[in-house]
């Protein structure tokens, strides 16, 4: 439901867009430094159950409780007390959700060996993720009419609260499932705790692990910033306020068939290659959705549909996370998965904060809730949504150039470390 959280905060609650916009961001930089704490524990942890699937079963409880409590609202308005409550439940959520989202995410790391098998698993990983976020945005919207009871209007704090109480009993039920089905299966070479400066040490000396961050904020902006926002897009610019709960979907069942369909040609090409082309297709369906009339729909859903085949990028953001963790082993001796990917979840909440604060942006170009909008705020939305994403894709093209390690050099690293070697490959000393 985060794709509604700027307009429940808006337009039901009736904070304003610039300060609901501080509150996303504030709340997402938080739980993104967050995450470092989680991955380095999490790294460390021994158990009979592994090193990150404890936590994904302890924290999957709190997280659906506090996850039902940010789409509350015991004090409605533009109020301080408004505002305090949405800062706490909203802020206390991103730090569970760190607490199971950072161990979930290096599971892929320590459940898969093979460059393939890791764009493998990352990439039904990110379809799954697609059919949930495809299904809550298809039905959050007419669900919450539905449970807004006398309320009046659509979009109503009770309707909110049951459609999210609702989602995060599923939640929890899914995470438990993840926990019983999910096996650690690749060991670290050293087998003794790692002292953490050491760990640390390692990860500050992994240049290829620090380049997947940049490339996961840059292209995390690209293609979620406008996801958070584009609601506003399609209500005031479009007009297509009862088309919404089938217009917010485009992109994330686009994004389900592109990585499904697109992402076994890293297999031919290599995963920096086909991100580059999916960037690409990015910035040019993005641009040419700013210059397109909003009213004119049959051409903004087409190309809404492109730029969402090209959701593929972000599985291989995570695969050459798993490659890079490799490398930093290689290099220095020590497996630091949860660090390594707390690194990237970092990454991801900083994108995530930017989309999220994306409705401050348009709450800066004058847009105002529940009103007929002004051209200067349409015009606005319609560069929040569509050119600010295309630059920011145009520059993670140009920072993927810099990414050396190859396929074929990811399989050598993964295969002398199986056997024991330690000397770092020469092919991979730029990184």
């Amino acid at each position: 439901m985060s794709s509604y959280l700027a307009l429940f905060y808006t337009d039901a609650v009736g904070i304003s867009a610039s300060v609901a916009g501080l509150i996303i961001l504030g709340a997402r930089l938080l739980d993104g430094i967050f995450d470092a704490a989680v991955g380095a524990v999490s790294e460390r942890t021994r158990s009979r159950w592994g090193r990150f699937r404890p936590w994904i079963m302890f924290g999957a409880l709190p997280l659906g409780v506090f996850a039902a409590l940010t789409f509350t609202a015991p004090f409605p308005g533009d109020t301080a007390a408004a505002v305090i409550w949405a800062v706490v439940t909203y802020g206390v959520c991103g730090l569970v959700y760190s607490i199971v989202n950072v161990p979930y995410a290096a599971l892929s790391g320590v459940m898969a060996e093979t460059p393939a098998d890791r764009v493998s698993m990352n990439s039904m990983r990110f379809a799954l993720g697609s059919i949930g976020l495809v299904a809550t945005s298809v039905v959050t919207l007419p669900l919450v009419g539905a449970f807004g009871g006398s309320s009046g209007t659509p979009i109503s704090i009770q309707g909110f609260t049951f459609t999210a109480a609702m989602f995060a009993v599923i939640a929890v039920i899914l995470f438990f499932v993840t926990y019983r089905t999910s096996r650690e299966t690749v060991k670290p070479v050293r087998t003794d705790r790692v002292p953490f400066k050491e760990t640390l040490s390692a990860i500050f000396t992994n240049g290829p692990l620090f380049l997947v961050a940049v490339l996961t904020i840059l292209g995390g902006v690209a293609f979620y910033s406008r996801l958070g926002v584009i609601v506003y897009y399609y209500i005031y610019s479009a007009n297509a306020a009862p088309l919404v709960p089938l217009l917010i979907p485009l992109s994330p069942v686009a994004a389900l068939v592109g990585s499904l369909v697109f992402s076994r040609f890293a297999r031919r090409i290599g995963k920096r290659n086909l991100f580059i082309i999916g960037m690409a297709v990015q910035v040019v369906a993005l641009t040419a959705l700013f210059f397109v009339d909003p009213a004119n729909l049959g051409v903004v859903i087409v190309l809404t549909v492109v730029h969402g085949l090209s959701g593929f990028t972000i599985p291989l953001t995570y695969s050459m996370v798993a490659d890079a963790a490799d490398y930093g082993e290689y290099k220095s001796g020590v497996r630091a998965d949860g660090i390594s990917f707390a690194l990237v979840s970092i990454a991801q909440k900083l994108a995530f904060a930017v989309g999220g604060a994306s409705v401050l942006l348009i709450g800066i170009f004058g847009y105002q809730p529940n009103v007929q909008q002004t051209s200067e705020a349409l015009q606005g939305i319609n560069f929040v949504v569509n050119l600010f994403p295309a630059i920011i894709g145009l520059i993670a093209i140009l920072t993927a150039l810099a990414y050396r390690i190859t396929d074929a050099q990811a399989a050598q690293i993964r295969t002398d470390l199986n056997t024991g070697t330690i000397a770092v490959a020469k092919a991979t000393r730029r990184g």
